[in-house]
């Protein structure tokens, strides 16, 4: 714990961040973490960020996992198209990016 009994907090500076092109959009991702690590890729909730869901775990799986995450269709630095927000469409982008972009193996 730190002075006054506040929990420390850590931060994770992406190692790769940036946007990709995927099914019509321009998807925000940042890579966090060991470059040798299992990726492990992060959602966040609906109306929400990279940074609102995820600011405080997000360097704790990033040391020890390699992580993704990404920001959603019109959340964000994410942009939007001229379609409904949709889970279906999401798991379309989501299944994508990170093996086409990032050239992660499937």
């Amino acid at each position: 714990m730190g002075a006054g009994g506040n929990v420390s907090t850590f931060e994770s500076r992406p190692l790769e961040s940036g946007h990709a092109p995927v099914n019509g959009i321009k998807m925000y991702y940042e890579v966090h973490g060991r470059k040798d690590g299992v990726p492990l890729v992060l959602l966040h909730g609906g109306g929400s960020t990279i940074e609102v869901t995820f600011s405080k775990v997000l360097p704790v799986f990033a040391g020890r996992r390699r992580v993704i995450a990404l920001e959603e269709q019109a959340h964000g630095r994410t942009t939007d198209r001229n379609a409904p927000v949709a889970f279906e469409s999401s798991a379309d982008d989501v299944a994508v990016m990170p093996f086409r972009h990032l050239k992660l193996a499937s």
